[in-house]
């Protein structure tokens, strides 16, 4: 358990260097029963200097729920991952949330992320 605090208090005091969205990959893969895995890449950013620099790269995989809102525009986002658990959800260990402007949110059951 705080391995997985650590990863999100790492996350959240990294991701305040790269608010900015550069890009969204969603994938959805089609296993041999016909279930649906959800997986997303998420490249962050920091503005002015989004062309040149160091970019965040989130991953998160078996994601569930998802929602977009409208994610146009250069605004600065404030990403929460909230540890859920201990909710005993199968295979949701976390919800994944845009704060600021609700663009986006979903859960999952793991994501990692670092600097490119």
């Amino acid at each position: 358990m705080k391995e997985t605090a650590d990863q999100i208090s790492d996350f959240h005091k990294l991701q305040k260097e790269f608010g900015f969205l550069e890009s969204i990959k969603l994938h959805r893969e089609i296993g041999a029963e016909g279930c649906t895995e959800y997986s997303a890449e998420i490249i962050m950013c920091d503005y002015p200097s989004y062309s040149v620099g160091n970019k965040l790269l989130l991953l998160f995989h078996g994601m569930k729920d998802i929602f977009f809102g409208d994610i146009e525009g250069l605004l600065k986002l404030q990403i929460t991952v909230i540890d859920v658990e201990g909710d005993q959800w199968e295979k949701i260990r976390f919800k994944v949330k845009e704060v600021e402007h609700e663009q986006f949110s979903f859960y999952c059951d793991d994501f990692s992320f670092r600097v490119i």
